[in-house]
């Protein structure tokens, strides 16, 4: 068996060492099998930090878990993908951005234990002795089955930054009238120091993420300004994002005793959750509530046991409408969703009871969600569901990027994290 996986290893090795490109995977956040499952990728250090972000040539790390929802443990490999500052393929091969091996099997698993519903937890912790980095710059987390690439399950975005310059930047209501009470402006400065950037406007891009939604992420952003070693991003229009409004919220920590927002819980052949009957935000004032942007907290206070002994449940969401509330359909969003508008999310209308739903199997956590609806490009549309705030609390990612012209690369040379909730106080 030993000599079996070793002869397999060298052939994937083979196989891998050009360049991979965008028609075989997509390159965002996606599950591509049905039956996984509950995929987080966090912070090594704290699971609950869910920034997809490690520091080049530091002992950073990030963790990766995900369900299987069956009783028997399978034979999972991963690789990276160096990717450019929009989330395209990039050009260098594998060989230049991994140090090490150019895959891993995912070793670490356990099988679930008294649960109603049989699943596989896995978890990965990466980078790790056998492949590293050796690039700054977007990447992609593959996950595949039996050495087969074309039989992949899971793909995640991550960022390796290479700190070489430094960001600063402020968060604003708009500045523009016509959308100051719904829309943030992100106001941003780079002092790009020592570095050196011969062509800005060309080489030097900014992408700004809220809350980790690379779905509504700002691509791409130019200086506005240059002056010396400073480039300005302080903009009226192309900085601009719809500011939403605090997440909702419920919590199935606990599928024996009272749970927060749940109207009643029942099982037979696995746990059943009727959430409480809801009601659309958009035509209201915004009211402050802590929530956890959009994140769930995965906790078992039934068991001992996080990762292999929470169980899952069917959850049902209600959303109370006197009538169909506008021609798209509504869905749920946030992270359990991928931060995504996906057919699985979609809640059906009951003209009878006059209500929205939806049945989701959710492993036991506190939950954060919006309702949205679908805008233009697939991108979620809080207007008629949710509303828009300037007063909602929101965290901000800016990523750097410099077009490395001699090796024929994005490097990622900055990172910032910024919070809505000190609003033109001046971030930093």
């Amino acid at each position: 068996m030993k000599y079996f996986k070793l002869f397999f290893l060298i052939l994937y090795a083979y196989s891998i060492s050009k360049p991979i490109f965008a028609n075989e995977i997509e390159y965002k956040n996606k599950i591509y099998q049905a039956n996984i499952k509950t995929v987080i990728l966090s912070q090594a250090n704290n699971l609950n930090i869910r920034t997809p972000v490690i520091r080049l040539g530091t002992a950073d790390k990030l963790h990766l878990s995900f369900d299987h929802l069956q009783a028997k443990n399978e034979f999972f490999q991963y690789t990276f993908l160096h990717c450019d500052a929009n989330w395209l393929p990039s050009s260098i091969y594998n060989s230049e951005y991994l140090e090490g091996n150019l895959m891993g099997n995912i070793d670490d698993f356990q099988f679930s234990t008294n649960t109603l519903v049989n699943y596989t937890h896995y978890q990965l912790y990466f980078p790790n002795s056998e492949l590293n980095f050796t690039k700054s710059g977007n990447y992609i987390l593959k996950i595949f089955r039996n050495f087969d690439e074309n039989d992949v399950i899971i793909t995640r975005r991550f960022v390796v930054v290479d700190a070489k310059v430094s960001l600063s930047g402020n968060i604003l209501a708009a500045t523009d009238v016509s959308y100051r009470n719904q829309k943030h402006e992100i106001d941003l400065d780079v002092d790009l120091k020592s570095f050196i950037v011969p062509n800005p406007y060309q080489d030097a891009k900014i992408s700004i993420v809220q809350n980790n939604s690379w779905s509504t992420a700002i691509y791409g952003l130019k200086p506005r300004m240059v002056n010396a070693n400073h480039l300005n991003y302080n903009y009226e229009e192309g900085n601009l994002m719809d500011a939403g409004n605090e997440y909702r919220f419920f919590d199935i920590r606990s599928l024996r005793y009272f749970s927060q927002n749940v109207e009643k819980k029942y099982r037979d052949s696995l746990v059943h959750v009727v959430l409480k009957k809801e009601n659309t935000r958009g035509h209201l004032n915004y009211v402050l509530w802590r929530d956890f942007n959009g994140k769930r907290v995965v906790q078992n206070k039934d068991g001992i046991d996080i990762a292999a002994d929470a169980d899952y449940a069917l959850v049902q969401f209600n959303l109370s409408a006197p009538h169909p509330l506008i021609y798209e359909p509504i869905y749920l969003f946030g992270e359990f969703t991928d931060w995504q508008i996906k057919e699985e999310y979609k809640l059906k209308y009951n003209s009878d009871l006059k209500t929205y739903s939806c049945k989701i199997l959710l492993k036991q956590s506190y939950y954060n969600y919006l309702y949205v609806s679908k805008g233009e490009e697939n991108l979620p549309k809080f207007t008629y569901t949710e509303g828009n705030h300037y007063q909602t609390e929101n965290d901000y990612f800016i990523y750097f990027y410099h077009r490395n012209q001699f090796y024929n690369y994005d490097e990622c040379v900055g990172f910032l994290k910024l919070n809505s909730a000190n609003l033109g106080n001046g971030n930093r």
